[in-house]
């Protein structure tokens, strides 16, 4: 008999005395006579053949899920530091330099700017911009005098006022597909989707019962999701045909309900190959981030990724702003932490990459922040009225920008300007270009 025969028989009559082993530790009686009276010839002398050390079924089962879940923590970590070299800069790119003055755009709007959004429109829907180039930089902002202004990049100023929302404007999202197309949210719970160019209104919804405090598109232009205070989200769907993709129509598709305010709504970067989009939510009193992917069954499945590294269930802090990473492979969670802490999670995990510092917060934060499309720098707004540039690596803040005489509300980097764009409770909208 060969040496491959020999062990093969060996596993065999293992397998038979584990069998026969477990039946009669579980009172099997029927089934363990069966087992005999049809192995009769395999089981004769088998206690002889088989150590009487070896471990029970259940044991040995036991064992073999538990190292195919370190085997799987072990490749999530690796994977992990993998994801994390996108983080690490070359030595000439410690720091990312501003220039010392920002430009300033006071007359935008007559009182608190509370959300901003940068875009790249076409000059063709707008005939008066006196522009050579096919498209132009713009700013829209939402303001507690109830208006969303579009205003030039450049200059500051407005190209056109909308007035549809009767309330103060909580956040604006720009349709992926259309940059000439807003989302904007307001604190009477209704969500309204418009043109920038005409200043018209193509949908709007009621569905919240208080403040609308975020909204965003993923990716692809294929979902929107509004959070409120009313402690749900509402996802809307676009129709499948051809021409909504320019002029869509949306569709609730779900409302989620949780136990506390949703404080804010992020989609992962899209996935061409796993043909769905991952929203990220972040909800007062929980432990958790909450993934749910959103895909054509509408499943809307949620898993739970508990934010403390430990794996308790204490809710140490508010995910207050979550903005993820270019790549998709990081998020940015914004704490309420008094020691002003925002965390760097591999996404998807629980796995801590870094712990940035140094931001003034508490329990009231209304904060903001926002990555450099290298993915190696994050932005993020303060209550002592700066905004604060980090060099994620290391964990260093690089630069401290200031100049805003009332509390930064929102900030986004424009990639066309290469400049972090923020708006504040001093009425202004300070654009400060990178050098």
């Amino acid at each position: 008999m060969s040496g491959l025969e020999d062990t093969t028989n060996k596993y065999k009559r293992t397998a038979l005395y584990l069998v026969r082993r477990f039946l009669q530790d579980n009172d099997l009686s029927h089934t363990l006579k069966a087992l005999e009276d049809e192995a009769a010839d395999a089981l004769h002398n088998l206690d002889g053949l088989v150590p009487t050390t070896t471990r029970p079924l259940v044991a040995i089962l036991e064992e073999n899920d538990t190292r195919a879940i370190q085997s799987q923590m072990n490749q999530l970590a690796m994977q992990g530091c993998n994801f994390d070299v996108e983080l690490e800069t070359q030595p000439g790119e410690l720091d990312l330099a501003f220039t010392s003055t920002p430009q300033t755009y006071f007359g935008i709007h007559q009182a608190n700017i509370l959300c901003i959004a940068a875009a790249s429109l076409p000059v063709s829907s707008f005939p008066d911009a006196p522009y050579m180039t096919p498209s132009f930089s713009a700013y829209v902002t939402g303001s507690t005098d109830q208006t969303i202004r579009l205003s030039e990049a450049d200059s500051g100023k407005t190209i056109a006022t909308l007035t549809h929302q009767k309330s103060p404007i909580l956040s604006v999202s720009l349709y992926p597909c259309n940059p000439l197309l807003v989302a904007t949210t307001g604190m009477d719970g209704t969500l309204h989707l418009a043109n920038l160019a005409t200043q018209q209104v193509l949908c709007s919804w009621k569905d919240h019962l208080k403040y609308v405090a975020c909204s965003a598109f993923s990716t692809d232009g294929q979902w929107l999701v509004t959070g409120s205070h009313d402690h749900s989200i509402n996802i809307y769907r676009r129709s499948s045909t051809e021409d909504s993709i320019m002029q869509p129509q949306f569709t609730k598709r779900n409302t989620v309900n949780f136990k506390g305010t949703v404080e804010s709504v992020c989609f992962l970067p899209s996935n061409p190959t796993l043909q769905s989009s991952t929203l990220i939510v972040g909800v007062r009193d929980n432990h958790n981030l909450l993934y749910i992917d959103l895909d054509a069954n509408e499943t809307f499945a949620i898993t739970p990724v508990n934010m403390n590294s430990n794996g308790d269930t204490w809710v140490s802090f508010v995910p207050v702003c979550i903005s993820p990473s270019p790549s998709g492979h990081h998020v940015a969670v914004y704490t309420d932490s008094k020691a002003g802490r925002i965390i760097i999670y591999q996404a998807r995990t629980s796995r801590i990459v870094h712990d940035l510092w140094g931001v003034d917060a508490d329990g009231f934060t209304q904060a903001s922040c926002c990555w450099h499309p290298s993915g190696k720098f994050l932005f993020a707004s303060s209550d002592d009225k700066s905004c604060i540039v980090y060099h994620i690596a290391s964990g260093r803040i690089i630069n401290k920008l200031t100049g805003h005489e009332g509390l930064v509300r929102g900030i986004t980097f424009d990639v066309a300007a290469n400049a972090l764009v923020s708006c504040s409770y001093d009425r202004t909208v300070r654009v400060w270009p990178c050098a």
